[in-house]
């Protein structure tokens, strides 16, 4: 099989298998010899902050010396991005040949039930000493959570997303995102969550007899683009992303290497050097172009947020959104932000479609353009000013891909 024909078969998946729980991805793990238990492996679930935090965590290990799998999940640019050891992409022929492997094994599984099982057999088989593994969505009945162990369950920020799946209150997402916890294991919390969530935390901590460990506030934090710093249990850190949330991504990052035993020096390197594309990042400046995935209600309130900090004037937002997301509620967090607001659609039937949009962005913003696809917003002439580009992660990657992203 070729890279090209691994990547179609991939995609395929979901045309064949529909999800049961963790059946299928079980039986795919044990065809396979369960690689995932060869492996100590940092579990990682949250509404937002997944990716960021994920980052941090990989880049610090390696910084350590330890040579680190990371998978996550959605990639921006190319597939590849979803398996990476110390940074590198999975090589297209790496990715070919495991997906050769694993299609002579007569399991249906879906499409991320069958790239997870693919990342747990890389990562044994290449030897790494850790494994940063990103839940999809949830967490109690997510693919990765067919780990037996892990040596830290890590929740990032719980909000409100993917109700249709995971519940109408916070409560309900809450648990499912809990369901990592592993009994007697190590788990470590964001802060601030909402009450209901701490309270889902803490009685989860309890009936699986684990050690729970909250980040505690950041102080001082200082948002200057390139150069983010906050103080934090007594010391200065400098952030290699930026964004009003990060800090507090950073602060759960170290409670997690401080609990692995890593040296603050490593810790803070690898908090410096960090990157995950599409988090507020700086694709061009004189004007600004920023690339941000924000794709739910907390997500837009930490946009929002990021642009009073570190934009001093109303710049362009241009705007797309799956339609199974709260897209009017995001569109009235951020388009009273905006001098002009861009509503248009990305290549994929989740698109909400831009005269909806627009209906929705007019009465938040007296200036509306609507395009067909983000390639025509991104050619439209704004006179200098600066440009966001954010609603869905669909969308930046295909933004992304008509500029050279640094």
């Amino acid at each position: 099989m070729m890279y090209n024909e691994a990547i179609e078969y991939i995609h395929t998946r979901n045309m064949y298998a529909k999800k049961d729980g963790l059946n299928n991805i079980t039986a795919l793990c044990q065809a396979l010899g369960n690689p995932q238990d060869r492996l100590k492996i940092i579990h990682i679930a949250g509404t937002n902050g997944k990716g960021s935090v994920a980052a941090f965590i990989s880049t610090s290990l390696k910084m350590a010396g330890y040579r680190v799998g990371t998978c996550i999940s959605p990639f921006i640019t190319i597939f590849n991005e979803r398996i990476q050891i110390n940074g590198e992409y999975i090589s297209d022929s790496d990715l070919a040949d495991y997906t050769t492997r694993l299609a002579d094994i007569n399991v249906a599984v879906t499409e991320f039930e069958f790239i997870t099982a693919l990342a747990f057999m890389y990562f044994a088989e290449k030897g790494c000493d850790y494994v940063v593994l990103e839940a999809g969505m949830g967490g109690r009945f997510d693919a990765t959570n067919v780990i037996k162990t892990s040596v830290a369950s890590v929740l990032t920020l719980i909000d409100y997303d993917h109700m249709q799946f995971l519940g109408e209150t916070i409560e309900e997402i809450a648990n499912h995102k809990c369901g990592i916890i592993k009994n007697g294991g190590r788990v470590y919390s964001y802060y601030p969550q909402r009450e209901e969530v701490q309270s889902a935390i803490k009685n989860t901590c309890e009936q699986m007899d684990a050690t729970l460990t909250y980040a505690k506030p950041v102080e001082d934090a200082e948002f200057i683009l390139g150069k983010t710093t906050f103080n934090y249990d007594g010391d200065v850190w400098e952030l290699g992303m930026d964004g009003k949330y990060q800090p507090y991504n950073g602060a759960l990052a170290i409670e997690v290497l401080k609990g692995l035993g890593i040296e603050k020096k490593h810790i803070k390197d690898g908090l410096k050097t960090a990157f995950m594309p599409c988090r507020f990042q700086v694709a061009g400046t004189d004007p600004y172009l920023i690339f941000d995935g924000a794709h739910n209600i907390s997500g837009c309130m930490a946009l929002r947020e990021s642009i009073e900090k570190y934009i001093d004037t109303k710049p362009v937002i241009i705007f797309g959104m799956s339609s199974d997301k709260q897209y009017k509620e995001c569109i009235k967090i951020l388009a009273p932000l905006a001098s002009t607001f861009v509503v248009t659609g990305f290549e994929n039937i989740r698109s909400t479609d831009k005269d909806v949009l627009r209906l929705a962005a007019e009465e938040y913003c007296d200036s509306v353009i609507c395009t067909d696809t983000i390639a025509q917003a991104m050619k439209l002439d704004f006179s200098g000013r600066d440009r966001i580009v954010c609603g869905s992660l669909y969308l930046v990657s295909e933004g992304a891909s008509q500029v050279e992203m640094s």
